[in-house]
């Protein structure tokens, strides 16, 4: 696994530069950690990656024990097709000048630089199985498979790198199971397009069950040592193939990944088959879609009912305060009407009495002075 440091690219590679020094006669005091006429456009924990004038990659490695360990494997992995190209070992200067491969494949699952999407991915996963089934044959265990530790040439070949840590002329089946499963997490990763860690490694189960194909998920399953099987079952997996706009809507609708296989030859009836069951597939989805539309529309109708019983409910609470406010009103109304009533009534009554008085009080007074004379 390497952190690119500097963007290399194909005026790099083509660098009419001149080569000041010759790979022949580096000093180990002076190339062992550094080379001084170029700066690497890649580091991992192993060690530096240099692009040569030539387009070839220079490893130049950190320390003794990573350069003799990658070493030993590639002096064995020389037949092996799909671990990276190894030209040339130099031992006094631990430094190992191998092929250049422009894509990494967790880079291209993430679309960090490229999709995935723009390569072969059939022959992807094909040779990602190959390449496992070729370095147990020759009893090499990579104890780091992963899309980090795999490069993608522009045919979509796939090359292996980082070998540091493996193990080689053992025979362990624990390892062999582990490599497999690495090799799966791989697999689920090109489906998904989800980066190993900590997104897909911390849920790979709950991935593998959103696969929609039982027999896929059988051939899957983790903890088994089913290389064979595998091989022979992915070879009828059409990566490449993602569906229609249809088999896209009812993913999204069941959250699960359908898979699609190869056509094969001279299967006229199984494509007469195929093409029966997927209209019926096409049917179902169109009437799920239908379903769901009209029960949106019900559910939306049955709101508006809703809030015009509650809006019609309100305007009748109001229309009854309005009239218990009028009545009120009109009831104070009456009430003061009457009490100015009875009190104009007492104060005529009380002007008459008073008249009365004054009248009787007249009338007494002249019987009185009738009476004197």
């Amino acid at each position: 696994m390497y952190k690119i440091t500097n963007n290399t690219n194909s005026s790099l590679i083509n660098s009419n530069k001149t080569n000041k020094t010759n790979e022949e006669d580096y000093n180990a005091n002076n190339v062992r950690n550094k080379i001084e006429d170029r700066e690497p456009f890649a580091e991992g924990d192993g060690g530096y990656l240099y692009m040569e004038p030539n387009g070839n990659v220079r490893k130049v490695f950190k320390s003794k024990f990573a350069f003799e360990g990658e070493k030993n494997v590639y002096e064995k992995t020389a037949d092996i097709s799909n671990v990276v190209k190894v030209y040339k070992i130099l031992n006094r200067n631990m430094h190992i000048i191998m092929e250049f491969v422009p894509f990494n494949l967790e880079d291209l699952i993430i679309e960090k630089r490229d999709s995935i999407d723009n390569f072969d991915k059939n022959k992807i996963v094909k040779e990602l199985i190959q390449g496992v089934i070729d370095l147990h044959d020759n009893k090499i265990y990579h104890n780091d498979y992963k899309a980090k530790n795999i490069q993608i040439k522009s045919d979509s070949g796939v090359r292996i790198i980082d070998f540091d840590l493996s193990d080689f002329g053992i025979i362990n089946p624990k390892k062999s199971v582990e490599e497999i499963n690495k090799l799966k997490y791989i697999i689920l990763q090109i489906l998904f397009k989800v980066k190993y860690y900590p997104d897909f490694y911390k849920n790979r189960k709950k991935y593998l069950e959103q696969i929609d194909d039982e027999k896929f998920k059988k051939v899957m399953k983790f903890n088994r040592g089913n290389i064979k099987e595998l091989q022979n079952y992915m070879a009828n997996v059409d990566f490449n193939n993602s569906g229609n706009i249809f088999n896209a809507s009812k993913s999204l609708l069941t959250n699960k990944k359908k898979i699609y296989y190869l056509e094969k030859q001279n299967t006229k009836n199984a494509k007469k088959n195929n093409v029966k069951v997927e209209k019926k597939k096409l049917i179902i989805i169109v009437i799920v879609i239908v379903i769901v539309i009209i029960v949106i529309i019900i559910v939306i109708v049955i709101i508006i009912i809703i809030v015009i019983v509650i809006i019609i409910v309100i305007i009748v609470i109001v229309i009854v305060i309005v009239i218990i406010i009028i009545v009120i009103v009109i009831i104070i109304i009456i009430v003061i009407v009457i009490i100015i009533i009875v009190i104009v009534i007492v104060i005529v009554i009380v002007i008459i009495v008073i008249i009365i008085i004054i009248i009787m009080m007249m009338i007494s007074l002249q019987i009185h002075i009738f009476m004197v004379n």
